[in-house]
């Protein structure tokens, strides 16, 4: 009978205990980790958005030869298409927060002094639309 059990395979009860501390760990240090490579892709995505959006409401601004400025356009990432006119933007001036969640639509203003502002758009509970802040290119 002691020959049967000395033949027998396997893990003991410590070592997989062992082998799944080692694992919950692994998880616990690389799950922050990556969760935040991911916020910076988001943002980074977002941003890159922000600049495609500004370049075709520029382009769109200069085919339709409106001088006079002051325009608002949508610009729909999904599609990369842009449509004039835009909802009530509000929010605040300053730095853009462009958040860690993938941004769909953004909203650019062509000004008086054909001054571009680049307005993230963020869907708030309300049903509204929020801006966290603008980006201003002059010049173009």
């Amino acid at each position: 009978m002691t020959k049967k059990l000395s033949n027998k395979k396997g893990f003991t009860l410590a070592e997989l205990l062992i082998v799944v501390a080692i694992i919950g760990i692994l998880v616990a240090i690389s799950v922050p980790i990556f969760t935040t490579q991911l916020a910076k892709a988001r943002r980074a995505t977002n941003q890159s958005n922000g600049r495609a959006a500004l370049s075709a409401a520029n382009n769109q601004y200069l085919a339709e030869g409106n001088g006079a400025g002051n325009m608002w356009y949508t610009y729909d990432v999904k599609a990369g298409s842009v449509g004039t006119g835009a909802a009530s933007v509000t929010g605040s001036t300053g730095a853009v927060d462009y958040g860690s969640s993938q941004l769909s639509t953004f909203y650019v203003h062509i000004g008086t002094n054909n001054d571009a502002t680049v307005y993230p758009q963020d869907s708030n509970a309300s049903g509204g639309w929020n801006t966290t802040g603008s980006t201003t290119n002059s010049g173009n």
